[in-house]
């Protein structure tokens, strides 16, 4: 079967074409009713769908002229449209002569079957020739311009509408853009400027007349053209862009500024972002971290060389003493004050002071522990990944030194061989500190509450300081375990 579409949408006009090919039938499409008349009267066919509001001439046209013609008037008339809707649209094709009146969209197998129909009905009872008269063409044309005229009211009421809500659309998008902090120019593919808002004049302290006309190009200094010229290619190729660039400001100062750029409808709307403020502040805080830095070596250094000197005049000091009780309290306080100088090169090596690493923190102290009592006890420490913080580190180094004296001085005859083994552990905020040797044990009778020993006194007095507990066990050997809370 031949089929002639009148169509105006060309995608409408496609599809309808494509199902109807689809199903074997050959088409010819038109774009307007005049153009479909020429076609039916070279060759009639066996169909005619036809929307109606089109160019030209529309499809009421072109059924009243079909309908008019002896010799066409029988070729079934398909009305098929989206925009006459209504009943009374409807009444009037089918007044003219049109045999089916279908709303779009329909999906591919109602429509066929519609077509099927109207064929059939067609076939079965050809329909009497309609009146030619000159009243019936009149009666026609009335209810075509009737309708008609009804029709672009319509449109005219949805034409105002769509512009109230253009110009509201129109009116936000300007309050936005004119109150944009943020300077925002409308260019063209290379970078002309067509338009600019009050934030961008304030940015290149140039009237606002003179932009339009000029390139992004010009208002970056010489030294960020290549950046810009880069940009603006990136623009062209993908429809974006961003990179950074500085600019002369109205002050005669310097702007330092970020381009972001999108492609819209043949034009690109670029954002320019006034980064010198923050530019200033990273600047001040680089100066300040320097600063601070320097500071904390100068400090590190002052502390190392006193804590350096104290454990010197010790030493001379403890050489003119002949008693070895005297000379032993003399070392352990050397020993001390090396523990707090640990916790203080620890802490100097983490950049942010967030505490010392206790692994490093206690094979160094044991080594030096070691060596002074030139101790044949081996000390092996497992506080892997236990870091403390500033306000806990001093006590809990100092702690530990003292639980490491006592098993260097007490844990083991002269000369033995033994071991000694640290281990720390950290689960959030609970950390557990635990020194086991396996010596020759506790006394009977040993209260470490009622201790009354300086090494045994600052281990209590430490233990209170960071709020922890303290137990000792003794049995093939002596584990001394302490448990605080630690932010």
């Amino acid at each position: 079967m031949r089929v002639v579409i009148a169509e105006d949408n060309e995608d409408s006009r496609t599809l309808l074409q494509a199902i109807l090919e689809g199903h074997g039938h050959a088409v010819a499409s038109a774009r307007n009713g005049q153009e479909a008349l020429d076609m039916i009267r070279r060759d009639p066919p066996e169909l005619v769908i036809s929307d109606i509001l089109m160019p030209e001439s529309d499809g009421y046209s072109l059924c009243r002229a079909l309908k008019s013609d002896p010799v066409l008037q029988r070729i079934p008339f398909i009305f098929y449209t989206a925009t006459y809707t209504e009943p009374s649209d409807r009444q009037g094709a089918l007044d003219m002569g049109a045999d089916r009146f279908l709303i779009k969209p329909m999906e591919p197998d109602l429509l066929l079957a519609e077509i099927e129909n109207t064929l059939a009905a067609c076939a079965a009872g050809p329909a009497a020739d309609l009146p030619l008269g000159d009243d019936t063409l009149l009666a026609h044309s009335e209810k075509h311009v009737a309708i008609l005229v009804r029709k672009l009211s319509k449109k005219v009421e949805e034409l105002d509408r769509e512009r109230l809500r253009l110009q509201e659309s129109e009116a936000k998008y300007r309050a936005y853009v004119d109150n944009s902090p943020l300077a925002i120019f409308m260019t063209d593919p290379d970078g002309g400027i067509l338009e600019a808002n009050p934030a961008a004049v304030a940015l290149t302290g140039r009237p606002a007349g003179e932009l339009p006309g000029r390139n992004l190009a010009d208002l970056v200094l010489p030294d960020s053209r290549p950046q810009c010229a880069a940009g603006l290619a990136e623009l062209r190729a993908t429809g974006r862009t961003r990179f950074e660039a500085s600019c002369a400001k109205p002050d005669a100062g310097e702007a330092s500024i970020v381009l972001e750029a999108a492609a819209v409808g043949g034009k690109a709307i670029v954002f320019c972002t006034d980064l010198t403020q923050m530019k200033r502040a990273e600047a001040e805080l680089a100066r300040n971290a320097a600063e601070k830095e320097a500071m904390r070596r100068e400090i590190h250094h002052r502390v190392k060389n006193n804590l350096q000197v104290i454990c010197s005049l010790l030493r001379i000091q403890s050489l003119h003493i002949e008693d070895p009780a005297l000379r032993d309290v003399f070392s352990e306080s050397e020993s001390r004050i090396h523990a707090m100088a640990l916790v203080h090169n620890e802490l100097y090596a983490y950049d942010e002071l967030a505490g010392i690493s206790m692994q490093e923190f206690a094979e160094s102290l044991a080594l030096r522990l070691a060596s002074v009592h030139q101790s044949q006890v081996r000390i092996t420490v497992d506080a892997r990944d236990v870091t403390v913080s500033i306000a806990g580190s001093i006590p809990c180094g100092l702690l530990l030194n003292e639980l490491l004296l006592n098993c260097l001085k007490h844990a083991f005859a002269p000369g033995d061989t033994g071991e000694v083994r640290v281990a720390m552990r950290r689960e959030g905020a609970h950390v557990t500190l635990q020194v086991t040797d396996n010596g020759r044990g506790l006394p009977p009778d040993f209260d470490p509450a009622a201790a009354e020993t300086l090494g045994l006194t600052l281990i209590n007095t430490l233990v209170r300081q960071l709020k922890g507990t303290l137990r000792f066990e003794g049995n093939d050997g002596t584990v001394a375990t302490v448990e605080f809370e630690e932010g």
